[in-house]
């Protein structure tokens, strides 16, 4: 009988080390992931070795469904997702009406682009508890000191414009895409040390900034600047009752401020007779160009510029959408390719009801979060209606962090308050 016990005993450690090894493989396979996706080998939008361990860690993830060492979802589980489900299901409906219509698989292409970031969310909603938040916060400190590092052996990509001017674009294809990369390490980092405290952040966000700037995205730099805003101002309510500072002193900063933002804004204006093409090719020229754009060349000059002047042309796929591809098909349009703005190329592409579904899932997640992490979602929404990012999993990421953050505290309360039952019993 003892001999029994024992055994039983041993069996329960080895499936419990069975199971933290195949835990421990599924989040490798994950932050693998996070890593390699710096690394562009083959062309924007192809399958790369990042995405392989994406593939991966789904399969690992329903391995240890099979095997019964993960809980299979629930009936709750998928209600609670119900709203993100029935948008796909739209997605793949649309698309394939689109594809059939057009004899063109270039739907089927953004299929299966929301179908992974589908997955990807599942993998993260499920992987990321606290410990592995930790390990994400490391890995996104890793990411940016690999960028800084190829950069100074000066093995990074440039990107040069048809008339002669660069951008650095790392180990990307695009700048944009760079500078994107680096924003969202920035965000994470920051939600990490927000929520669990990490004194190194600053030296990241700094870091983060720089490479920002050499990338000359002045998408991301209006996401960045509404962040590095809105958590200076975060920080200073919150431990303003520690510094003490006198109420005079605190308007005197405050006009001061003021008085300098009003002189940055009319310092970089420019003037009528600018031309990009006859001035140092920079982040702040560059600034200076979408400006002018707007004050001489009008709004339609910069709404072509992002492709939204699609949806004046063609409002009627507001309705019932346009599908997502074959963008040549919009020969009035001034560029053929996608809406420069992840939501509204969300609507065009699928209508007012995917994206009210899309939108309503998005809005559960995210509405009880602090507000610190809206300052830091918030930010990345605004970035996005200059880009589209949505196809990017750590877009997702960063907006959902905050509902991880609230699962993982009523987790650990309802265990605490297990075991302080058990101990009374």
């Amino acid at each position: 009988m003892r001999a029994d016990c024992c055994a039983d005993h041993v069996d329960v450690d080895e499936r419990w080390n069975s199971s933290e090894r195949g835990r421990g493989m599924t989040q490798a396979a994950f932050l693998l992931f996070v890593f390699l996706k710096q690394f562009y080998i083959k062309s924007s939008g192809s399958v790369g070795i990042a995405d392989l361990c994406m593939a991966f860690c789904v399969i690992f993830l329903v391995l240890d469904i099979v095997r019964g060492k993960r809980k299979m979802p629930s009936v709750t589980d998928l209600k609670r997702e119900k709203f993100l489900i029935a948008f796909l299901i739209c997605v793949v409906i649309i698309n394939l009406f689109f594809t059939i219509k057009d004899r063109c698989l270039d739907y089927e292409r953004y299929t299966l682009y929301w179908i992974f970031n589908g997955a990807a969310i599942w993998c993260f909603l499920e992987l990321a508890d606290k410990d592995f938040l930790k390990k994400l916060n490391g890995v996104c400190k890793i990411n940016i000191l690999t960028q800084a590092v190829i950069w100074v052996l000066g093995y990074g990509r440039v990107f040069t414009e048809y008339w002669g001017p660069t951008r650095y674009m790392g180990t990307f294809n695009d700048p944009n895409q760079y500078a994107f990369y680096l924003f969202c390490m920035i965000l994470l980092i920051s939600l990490y040390a927000c929520n669990y405290g990490d004194r190194t952040a600053p030296i990241y966000y700094c870091l983060g900034v720089f490479f920002m700037s050499i990338s000359k995205s002045t998408g991301i730099f209006l996401g960045l600047m509404l962040y590095t805003v809105g958590m200076a101002i975060w920080f200073y309510v919150r431990y303003r009752s520690k510094w003490n500072i006198p109420r005079k002193t605190e308007m005197t900063l405050g006009v001061v401020l003021i008085l300098a933002a009003i002189a940055i804004v009319i310092k970089i204006f420019p003037g009528p007779d600018f031309n990009l093409k006859n001035t140092d090719y920079t982040m702040l020229t560059r600034i200076q160009e979408k400006i002018w754009k707007v004050l001489y060349g009008g709004n339609s000059t910069m709404l072509s510029d992002r492709g939204m002047d699609r949806v004046a042309l063609y409002p009627r796929y507001l309705l019932l959408g346009a599908g997502e591809g074959n963008f040549n098909r919009f020969l009035k349009a001034a560029q053929q390719n996608e809406i420069h703005c992840s939501f509204l190329n969300i609507w065009f592409s699928y209508g007012v009801i995917p994206t009210v579904l899309l939108l309503k899932w998005l809005w559960e997640k995210m509405r009880k979060i602090s507000a610190v992490e809206w300052i830091i979602a918030g930010s990345l929404i605004v970035e996005s209606f200059l880009l589209v990012n949505y196809r990017q999993p750590f877009f997702w990421m960063i907006l959902l962090y905050g509902y991880i953050r609230q699962k993982n505290q009523e987790k650990t309360a309802s265990t605490l308050s297990f075991q302080q039952s058990d101990d009374i019993l």
